[in-house]
């Protein structure tokens, strides 16, 4: 108890329950009562645009609707930012894909963890590489390969292709199929 006031010095809990209207016809500043269950609200002035939405009689914008607007720009599919991604730290890199295979974003994903956990020197000495997604590759007595390598040049430049299978992609065995042609194309075999 306080002796000069005369009452408790603790503090009083807050009010339970549904906050009552104002006595009379004031308002709180910044506040609107709404009767029925919303007790106080902060009061908001209509933006310049709702203003003009108001005006013109114009019904709400939809999601679809702001999405198909034809000024955006359109975003890039998954899978090019992925290829983005392997090509900024293999900047002479290239991707192609025969008809009937084609890059997943779950390749591309593991193909970028194979790339992302090489040295700069190993990358560097990769230089032109070509991924190519091929449907199937035949090996000896008739078995099917998960990859292999080509061993070509470009502009004078040893430019390897790395082929890699559906099936290496079926059997989510893609990079490390991946990391086994690479670690031959930094070798240099068949340079």
């Amino acid at each position: 108890m306080d002796p000069i006031a005369g009452v408790s010095a603790r503090p009083k809990s807050p009010p339970t329950g549904r906050l009552k209207p104002p006595a009379g016809d004031r308002q709180p500043a910044g506040g609107r009562y709404r009767p029925g269950g919303g007790g106080l609200s902060q009061a908001r002035s209509p933006g310049p645009t709702e203003s003009a939405r108001r005006s013109l009689a114009l019904p709400d914008p939809t999601v679809a609707e702001m999405a198909s607007a034809r000024d955006l720009p359109a975003l890039p599919a998954p899978g090019q930012v992925l290829k983005r991604r392997v090509q900024q730290l293999l900047p002479e890199a290239d991707f192609k894909s025969e008809p009937g295979a084609r890059w997943s974003k779950a390749d591309l994903s593991e193909l970028l963890r194979v790339v992302k956990a090489m040295s700069p020197q190993d990358r560097k000495a990769l230089g032109n590489v070509t991924f190519e997604r091929t449907k199937e590759i035949g090996g000896a007595h008739g078995q099917e390969e998960f990859g292999e390598i080509d061993f070509r040049t470009r502009d004078g430049k040893p430019a390897p292709v790395i082929r890699l299978a559906n099936r290496s992609s079926q059997e989510r065995s893609l990079g490390a199929t991946a990391a086994h042609e690479i670690g031959h194309a930094i070798q240099g075999r068949g340079f």
